[in-house]
């Protein structure tokens, strides 16, 4: 009510932005908000009503937004259904252009099991791929956090998104800007529970297939070990790329070992890039090389004390025995890398006859290699 008694004050409003908007909690009529036609801005940081509350308020004040920016709180969980923000854009907000909507819910894993269930496609119909919205979840601690927003939007980089300036960097795996916006769902994982505690991942990951099917896979957590990697990645089907922060291999070889069925389950994964941020030893790129074996493009960001020329022979070691038949693309970040470098691996290529046909240049700290 009090936010419809402002407005009424202000019919030429085009920029609304809102700390908290909650509930009418007053027995008092109900003012109905009059009508804001140039309304064209609108920004809730915590969004305390229901979707249909605020379906009501767009329709009634009969704005024409270009921007709407929600953050819906968690008792509400309308916020993340797709087919309720279709109907409402398509018919009441034509000329949206920017959308951000986040939703935060508390992890639940003594929740009821869910089987025998076909994980959804929330937010990934025609409609949102022509319009480059995409959704992410993070698992963050005990929280879930979903979000809904252009391709190229980082919320890192709000600024810019709210000025319309769009300089952020797109996804890391975007190495060919013809790529889909179709299949964009990223789930990125910051905190894991301990070994002995897994069985509440399994559960936590049980949830989020109920909500939507995964693409994108990232983890922030250091030193993971390879054997809870694997079962990570077993539990997503659709994967497509996979960034981990660092990685830490198992006692035994590489965890293959261990289970015969992972192992097995392995084989079948579709990811086709790896980003690994921090290199330890080259043991790693063995292990990634055979958990993914349609892996085509491969990137590895701090390399620590490891010569370049000698890292690049032990890579393409590594590959050959794999016997990788798809990687064909590889990525380092090497900040001292300078065109006498870059000749050297030229002339160590050409001579050990690592590859035949190939391409390799030096971009801002990245040396790319590209063969066929």
């Amino acid at each position: 009510n009090t936010l419809c008694i402002l407005i009424s004050y202000t019919p030429q409003l085009y920029h609304l932005s809102l700390m908290n908007l909650s509930e009418n909690d007053s027995d008092d009529e109900i003012v109905l908000p009059v009508r804001c036609s140039n309304l064209t801005y609108l920004s809730i940081k915590i969004c305390s009503i229901t979707f249909d509350e605020l379906k009501t308020f767009i329709i009634d004040t009969k704005c024409n937004l270009k921007f709407l920016h929600i953050i819906g709180e968690s008792d509400y969980n309308d916020y993340i259904n797709d087919e309720q923000w279709e109907e409402l854009i398509v018919n009441y907000l034509s000329k949206l252009e920017k959308f951000y909507v986040e939703y935060c819910q508390d992890i639940d894993p003594e929740s009821e099991s869910l089987a025998n269930f076909q994980p959804p496609d929330q937010f990934n119909s025609l409609f949102w791929n022509q319009r480059k919205w995409i959704f992410d979840i993070e698992m963050n601690g005990m929280e879930y956090i979903y979000s809904v927003h252009s391709y190229k939007y980082s919320k890192n980089n709000l600024k810019e998104f709210i000025n319309d300036l769009f300089s952020c960097r797109e996804r890391w795996y975007d190495i060919d800007p013809a790529n889909e916006i179709s299949n964009s769902t990223r789930l990125k994982i910051t905190n894991l529970p301990d070994d002995d505690h897994m069985m509440v991942l399994d559960l936590i990951i049980r949830d989020i297939l109920s909500i939507t099917q995964i693409y994108h896979l990232e983890i922030s957590k250091e030193n993971i070990s390879s054997h809870i990697l694997l079962k990570i990645i077993n539990k997503f089907s659709a994967l497509d790329t996979l960034k981990i922060s660092s990685l830490k291999l198992s006692e035994s070889k590489y965890s293959f070992n261990e289970n015969k069925y992972s192992h097995f389950k392995s084989k079948k994964n579709k990811i086709t890039k790896i980003y690994l941020e921090k290199m330890n030893e080259i043991e790693e790129i063995y292990f990634l090389l055979k958990l993914c074996p349609h892996i085509e493009y491969l990137k590895i960001g701090f390399i620590h004390n490891m010569d370049v020329e000698l890292l690049m022979k032990d890579i393409f070691k590594k590959i050959n025995n794999v016997c990788n038949q798809y990687l064909q693309s590889l990525c380092l970040h090497i900040p001292i890398a300078n065109d006498e470098i870059i000749e050297k691996l030229k002339e160590i290529i050409n001579r050990k006859k690592l590859l035949r046909d190939f391409s390799i240049k030096y971009v801002i700290d990245n040396i790319y290699l590209q063969w066929k």
